[in-house]
């Protein structure tokens, strides 16, 4: 199964959206409950798109 395929499955199994807007602090849980499943460490990148103009 390739990476992207494993992280729906954890997103399916964890029963969160696929779109999701978070405080730190839920992140911080999310992140703690994939690694408690999953045995790895997560990690998030925040990305913010700007226009060139």
């Amino acid at each position: 199964m390739q990476f992207g395929g494993q992280f729906l499955t954890i997103l399916q199994h964890l029963e969160l959206p696929e779109s999701l807007t978070v405080d730190i602090e839920e992140a911080q849980d999310i992140l703690a409950r994939i690694e408690k499943e999953t045995g790895i460490k997560p990690a998030l990148i925040y990305a913010i798109f700007a226009p060139t103009s």
